[in-house]
């Protein structure tokens, strides 16, 4: 059974153990947000697997104090403990279900991202007393017309000193605007791969604790991250409408911001086959540095670079995966 514990393992000590972990970091999450979101989802999945179907208490009574506190302390912004108990409900259904872990990770982000659109909405209806869709729309569109004046006043502003010793200005204001409205357009992008990060720290978490209690170590789909061939061919599809949509249009945005997100994902995947090269190797030290100085120096064209690496060692690890099952 995938719930048993070690023999080394105390039932009572472990439970009331993650229970009591879980209510603190529960609580936690409420006060410092997402931040603590992997720990708070991964403790109370943990205890939803751990606990006894036939004695279930804790599993109820922990989520229930940690929602109930967060209201009285919070109110409506403990809608982070809401979701880091949805979070651990999901991984729970999807691990007892046997679902992979590249399956489980996308139900995350999603509901990760939901919730972080639902607490921009929450925040902007309380800050302007309006709960129509109209109030919030024109509290952010100030919100933004503020930002970018600040924003191309500071990048428009910044000097740098050539060669002759003459000082220029290291970008323009039409640079400084141009950057800005990038910046805006991928904003659905960057709230999807920072979802998409929280979702992989939590299930990582998960997988900790798992390993550590359990009997039986983890489900082999949830040991490994691999999404399907289909999804590395779609970022390929996506790469390639990329270079012909212009950011002037709702497809060309559209497709910029699922580029990025896919992008992040076999970039991830990139980096983590580099980083088993690198144990394996003598030189573990230089290939670790080459990767982080291509980043820090080539943000535009590194990420890519490892994304269709990760392209290809997904296509080939499932391709060896088909074939070993035959």
């Amino acid at each position: 059974m995938i719930r048993e514990l070690k023999d080394s393992q105390s039932y009572p000590r472990v439970i009331a153990l993650i229970s009591v972990l879980s209510v603190f970091f529960g609580i936690a999450t409420c006060v410092l947000g997402e931040l603590l979101l992997p720990l708070s989802s991964a403790f109370m999945a943990t205890l939803f697997l751990l606990e006894k179907p036939k004695k279930r208490f804790l599993s109820y009574l922990c989520p229930a104090v940690c929602i109930t506190v967060a209201l009285l302390l919070k109110g409506i912004a403990a809608i982070v403990v809401i979701e880091a108990v949805l979070l651990a409900i999901v991984i729970d259904i999807c691990y007892k279900k046997s679902l992979s872990k590249a399956e489980t990770s996308i139900y995350l982000t999603l509901i990760i991202a939901v919730f972080v659109f639902a607490s921009l909405y929450l925040s902007a209806a309380f800050a302007t007393k309006n709960f129509s869709l109209e109030s919030i729309t024109n509290y952010y569109m100030d919100f933004f017309l503020k930002f970018k004046r600040e924003f191309v006043d500071i990048f428009s502003g910044m000097t740098v000193t050539a060669e002759d010793g003459t000082v220029v200005n290291a970008m323009s204001v039409e640079e400084a605007r141009m950057y800005f409205s990038t910046l805006t357009n991928s904003f659905v992008a960057l709230i999807g791969i920072l979802s998409f990060l929280l979702a992989g720290l939590t299930i990582k978490m998960y997988a900790v604790l798992v390993l550590k209690y359990s009997r039986h170590g983890i489900l082999k789909k949830f040991a490994h991250f691999l999404p399907s061939n289909f999804c590395a061919y779609s970022y390929l599809i996506s790469s390639v409408l990329a270079l012909f949509a212009t950011q002037t249009s709702s497809f060309g945005i559209i497709i910029m911001n699922v580029n990025m997100i896919m992008m992040a994902v076999f970039a991830y995947m990139g980096v983590k086959y580099l980083l088993m090269v690198a144990k394996m190797s003598q030189k573990r030290s230089l290939i670790y540095c080459l990767i982080v100085f291509g980043i820090i120096s080539l943000p535009s064209v590194v990420p890519s670079i490892l994304s269709y690496l990760g392209v290809w060692v997904v296509i080939g690890t499932n391709l060896n995966n088909k074939t070993a099952n035959v």
